[in-house]
């Protein structure tokens, strides 16, 4: 009888599936746990310091510094760097919560993390044994999910995001030469230029992404874990632009009571809120970027629910 085999934890994307609502159009944020770091080597990074990737990252912490500067509490409320910040912020809460999770996956990361760990596991196996080097993608869900579907939603999800971020990738590519001649005051940044450089790279970080993803072969896995969390009865509070609508989020609104056996596809109780992303935020050891995004991904689903429902009228 053949022998299961040996995947490399190194090798393993875990994705949390975490549903945000189920009617009428069901919205779930798929959160890929980021991988183990890799092993601090003495050896000296490729090339020199104008490497591709080292050039690549200073320049992010440079926009990153410069960004944050602008927001400097020092300045005064009515100044045009703190205007500008403000501006940008409301840009990014804008962004779809779908985009801003693939952003979060680095595809070279996963690459140098399952390298590292490939030579400790080859050394392990035996000769009866065979050893998968290829990454594998564990859907992470619900236990009263079934894993057929969610494999099905997963695959949906990046067919839809992979054409979609790369229209959008080369569109907002295309209009940043457009927005030079906008660079007539020297002392202010030419800011309809870095607007559309912003989300050019934002659209081409998800559909690397994304592609990379879908070369994953696929395994399910049900999580008490989950359940504990998605299980917990919440009190009633009012609605807010950051938190979910009683109908989202309380168990009041659906005939289920707490005493009643979990069923995560019974009704929409069982979706992400503001407090159940605080519980996986603890029990998953999420970083507060992402804990941010979770929230966000709830008040988004919030204002498309009222918005679908306003055109329904």
């Amino acid at each position: 009888m053949a022998k299961l085999p040996i995947y490399n934890p190194a090798r393993t994307l875990r994705v949390l599936v975490l549903p945000i609502r189920r009617h009428p159009t069901p919205l779930t944020y798929y959160h890929v746990l980021q991988p183990p770091p890799a092993p601090v080597t003495a050896e000296p990074v490729q090339g020199s310091s104008m490497h591709p990737a080292a050039v690549g990252k200073r320049a992010i912490a440079k926009a990153t510094q410069l960004w944050d500067s602008l927001g400097d509490e020092k300045r005064s409320p009515t100044s045009w760097q703190r205007r500008v910040y403000y501006l940008g912020m409301m840009a990014m809460e804008r962004v779809p919560f779908e985009e801003s999770a693939l952003k979060h996956v680095d595809p070279k990361a996963w690459k140098s993390a399952s390298g590292a760990g490939a030579g400790a596991l080859a050394s392990e196996k035996r000769s009866d044994e065979t050893v998968d080097n290829n990454n594998t993608a564990v859907l992470v869900h619900l236990s009263g999910e079934s894993g057929l579907d969610t494999s099905a939603r997963w695959a949906a999800f990046l067919n839809e995001r992979v054409p979609m971020h790369r229209r959008r990738m080369i569109l907002w590519a295309g209009l940043s030469p457009l927005m030079t001649p906008f660079m007539i005051v020297p002392v202010i940044p030419n800011l309809p230029f870095f607007f559309c450089a912003w989300r050019a790279w934002g659209h081409y970080q998800a559909w690397n992404a994304a592609k990379f993803l879908q070369t994953l072969p696929l395994q399910t896995e049900a999580s008490p874990q989950l359940d504990d969390i998605f299980s917990t009865s919440e009190p009633d509070s009012p609605s807010s632009p950051s938190s979910p609508t009683p109908e989202l989020s309380s168990p009041s609104s659906s005939p289920t009571s707490g005493s009643e056996p979990f069923s995560p596809t019974s009704d929409d109780t069982s979706v992400l809120t503001v407090q159940r992303a605080a519980a996986l935020t603890k029990a998953f050891g999420l970083s507060s970027h992402i804990h941010a995004d979770l929230i966000r991904a709830v008040g988004q689903a919030q204002k498309r629910t009222e918005k679908e429902q306003g055109m329904g009228r």
